[in-house]
């Protein structure tokens, strides 16, 4: 049966349960790291068990075969997804690209997509119920989001709509103190400036500073231990995984299976699933980033963000992912 056919048969029978899916609409960078790939499989599986409906997928960079990558991967799990390209000006890690134009040359997707903010704009808008954001990459998309005016879509400007319509942002990025106690799993002595912080730390920070609905951030050490694995066959993001492990001889990888470690999918399953067997959420609070792409946490009863605190459980987690990822 086609694979399509398959995931609305899945969606039909869930809405007759009465089970809520969660809509979503991701963020991603996707054509550096690998694990943008990988997110983008775990949550298409979610989707066909139920637990959530993806409503786009929006890139947050301007590199050649970004759009066309998302495209490949969306394609092959048999669905059809719209997509947002981030405006001008890009960021300067656009320049590098270590899987997006491969993907886009091998699979031969092609196809049109808006500006991203335009689109988020119009879905936040036209929905009746609260949305999810996840953001897996630098975080200017969602700051242009929050400056944006109103428009023919709604009257609210971006805060505002965020603040209606949104009930959560994951962000993955950042690293916190909490996670390098002396007692916990982590032995490190100095912080992580987090990548994605640091590719457009503006960004970040004014997010940090000005989001008006909750947010949870994913930190660095939350996925520095689980491994994502991918063996060899027709999927996308396998063809992601190679091209990226032998392009920056990052991650693990040879000719039958490749592995690489697993920020984003965790931070889309953390959105969506009980993560309480891996993670304990902090106290509220808020987030502020540095200059230099720090960041920091402050505990506040007024504030609206939080993040994940780790407690291992790194091989389950990995397992649960990697079912979610197939060949």
């Amino acid at each position: 049966m086609d694979c399509k056919l398959i995931g609305n048969l899945r969606l039909m029978q869930n809405n007759r349960k009465g089970n809520k899916m969660k809509k979503i609409i991701l963020d991603t960078d996707i054509g550096i790291d690998c694990d943008d790939a990988a997110a983008i499989g775990l949550l298409l599986q979610l989707e066909d068990e139920g637990k959530c409906f993806l409503e786009g997928i929006t890139t947050s960079t301007t590199r050649e075969g970004a759009v066309e990558a998302v495209r490949a991967i969306v394609q092959y799990y048999g669905k059809e997804k719209e997509i947002g390209r981030m405006g001008e000006p890009g960021i300067p890690c656009d320049n590098e690209n270590t899987y997006a134009r491969a993907l886009k040359e091998h699979y031969g997707c092609c196809g049109n997509a808006g500006d991203a903010v335009e689109m988020l704009r119009r879905k936040l808008a036209c929905t009746e119920e609260r949305m999810t954001l996840i953001a897996i990459g630098p975080l200017s998309n969602v700051e242009r989001l929050i400056r944006s005016g109103g428009d023919g879509y709604s009257e609210l400007n971006g805060a505002e709509l965020l603040k209606e319509k949104v009930d959560c942002l994951y962000i993955m990025g950042g690293s916190f103190k909490e996670n390098y106690s002396p007692e916990g799993l982590i032995d490190k002595k100095e912080l992580v400036r987090e990548w994605n912080i640091l590719q457009d730390i503006g960004a970040a920070r004014y997010v940090a500073r000005e989001c008006t609905c909750p947010m949870v951030f994913c930190p660095y050490e939350a996925g520095i231990f689980v491994k994502t694995k991918m063996k060899t066959g027709k999927n996308p993001i396998w063809y992601a995984m190679k091209n990226f492990v032998e392009c920056t001889k990052c991650g693990t990888g040879s000719e039958y299976e490749y592995e690489r470690e697993s920020w984003d999918p965790v931070t889309c399953l953390a959105a969506l699933e009980d993560f309480n067997p891996y993670f304990t959420l902090s106290d509220r609070g808020r987030v502020t980033v540095s200059e230099d792409g720090e960041t920091k946490f402050h505990i506040d009863d007024g504030g609206t963000a939080r993040f994940l605190l780790v407690k291992g459980n790194y091989e389950k987690l990995s397992q649960r992912i990697n079912s979610l990822i197939r060949d």
